[in-house]
């Protein structure tokens, strides 16, 4: 009877002492991408630090480059077991050194390093062929706008200058008509009354 119940006791400590233990491991690095000691030949636009547990949304990640150079505009994404460390440009060629410090969801610190290696160089943006026809077309309408304006203004000039001239033209010819008229009336007015005479 003795001898089951000490048989019992020891399966029960086992099993209270593997559960304790368990209840106390610490979160461990378990993956990155790219990984320790990896050579790239593109251009990374992300650095994924895995772990195989939860982690506090407080963690810290800096990347250095060979000459020491920190990448300063870091997007810095924890989620539940993972950090995202994203570059504002992607790396290019280069060694970095990726520095990482998270605090695990048993609230043990913890931080380490690895480093890698982009063979790829940088690449100039080059503008979409359709963005560079698009902004021609922009700048022909504008140019045909402005000279349409042009035009438009010219016209408008133009037939104001003619109708000034045309007024100022046929001013003097209306008056010497009416006076001409008048002087011929007078004149034969004149002449009646003599004839009367």
């Amino acid at each position: 009877m003795l001898k089951r119940i000490t048989q019992s006791s020891i399966i029960v400590l086992v099993v209270m002492g593997l559960m304790v233990t368990q209840g106390f491991a610490h979160t461990h690095l378990e993956s990155s991408t790219p990984s320790d000691g990896e050579t790239v030949d593109s251009l990374v636009k992300e650095v994924v630090i895995e772990f195989d547990g939860g982690i506090e949304p407080f963690a810290e990640v800096i990347i250095t480059d060979e000459q020491g150079n920190e990448i300063s505009d870091l997007d810095i994404q924890v989620e539940a077991s993972s950090i995202k460390a994203i570059p504002g440009q992607p790396l290019s060629a280069n060694t970095y050194t990726v520095d990482w410090s998270i605090i695990s969801e048993d609230t043990h610190p913890m931080e380490g390093s690895f480093l890698f290696t982009v063979t790829a160089e940088a690449v100039e943006e080059v503008e979409p062929i359709s963005e560079v026809i698009e902004e021609a077309t922009e700048e022909e309408e504008a140019e045909e706008d402005v000279v349409i304006e042009g035009n438009v203004e010219e016209e408008e000039a133009s037939s104001h200058d003619h109708s000034e001239e045309s007024e100022t033209q046929g001013f003097p010819w209306t008056t010497v008509f009416i006076i001409a008229v008048l002087v011929l009336g007078l004149i034969i007015v004149i002449t009646m009354i003599k004839k009367k005479k």
